[in-house]
């Protein structure tokens, strides 16, 4: 017989906090799950730990990648190798809360849901304290494309494309939905806006159950030594413009103009980045001449610059 849920964790030199990830799925009041932990090279011991656990609880699988390929082929290959009614991501440095999986179960029979996910404790792990809830919603929601594209394209708040789904797995291998691994970072916008598009119901829940271990903690000031996350600016605009490309028919005209102003956005951040390290390392000369190409960029360096000269002159008044 299948298990209901099953729980797939993708890790990646996380030795030192893998059980205690496992942990909380196995102290869930749900049991009837399996966890697929997969690993993606690791440098490290997590796949003696991982299979070290499973040696205790038949309930956990482990799989190993021959080298490392980035989170959605990892997570792609737990999707493969799931046998439950539903799959539920989670981050091998993250932790689920003790009745997360039996409440969002409830929450996606009572709304048929294709997708359930809930409010995530923001985990500040240089400080080890936990943060407000990420969204602070105050009571079940239908997740739609246009909120999801409000909130990712803002680039000032938390972006929702943060929350850690439980997906139906027949939803997901009906209509061909898996992780991008040609993007190792944005990959998980880019599998909720599709999913979205291919028409699946997701509902949100108001409970704050997952605990997410921030790259950058606010209050140690420190990156978390576990997450292997490298931000990039060319994988965001280069996933946005196959999101437009590939469901051009199912976006409405508004949607196309919120991601093709965010597509913007980044790639004149990326021309920025890139302007400042050619400054670096090759000189003004050659980081103007890259910046003619980018007008747009070269707007921007010029505002924050003044924008800099004059906050230093006010210091100094």
């Amino acid at each position: 017989m299948n298990p209901q849920v099953s729980v797939v964790i993708a890790a990646y030199n996380v030795q030192a906090c893998l059980a205690r990830t496992v942990e909380s799925v196995l102290t869930q009041d749900l049991q009837n799950f399996e966890i697929v932990i997969v690993d993606d090279g690791s440098s490290d011991s997590t796949v003696a730990v991982a299979q070290k656990m499973a040696l205790r609880d038949s309930r956990i699988r482990v799989f190993a990648l021959p080298r490392n390929q980035g989170p959605s082929a990892a997570r792609n290959r737990g999707l493969a190798e799931a046998r439950g009614d539903w799959i539920a991501i989670l981050d091998a440095d993250d932790v689920f809360l003790p009745n997360r999986l039996g409440h969002l179960l409830e929450l996606a029979a009572r709304r048929g849901a294709d997708m359930v996910a809930d409010d995530l404790v923001l985990y500040d792990l240089g400080a080890d304290q936990h943060l407000p809830p990420a969204f602070g919603w105050t009571q079940e929601q239908a997740l739609t494309l246009d909120m999801l594209l409000s909130s990712d394209a803002s680039l000032e708040t938390y972006p929702l494309g943060w929350v850690q789904p439980i997906w139906r797995r027949d939803f997901l291998r009906r209509n061909g939905l898996q992780y991008p691994v040609q993007y190792r970072y944005m990959e998980d916008f880019f599998l909720l806006a599709s999913a979205l598009l291919c028409g699946a119901t997701v509902w949100l829940s108001p409970r704050a159950q997952y605990v997410y271990t921030m790259r950058f903690g606010p209050i140690s000031k420190q990156a978390s030594r576990f997450s292997a996350t490298q931000p990039s600016l060319h994988d965001s605009s280069a996933s946005v413009q196959e999101l437009v490309s590939r469901y051009r028919s199912a976006l409405l005209p508004h949607q196309v103009r919120v991601l093709r102003s965010l597509q913007r956005r980044l790639s004149t951040c990326k021309a920025m980045h890139d302007a400042i390290h050619v400054r670096r390392e090759r000189g003004l000369f050659h980081a103007l001449m890259m910046l003619r190409r980018h007008p747009a960029a070269a707007w921007r360096l010029a505002v924050e610059k003044v924008k800099g000269v004059a906050a230093a002159s006010w210091r100094q008044r």
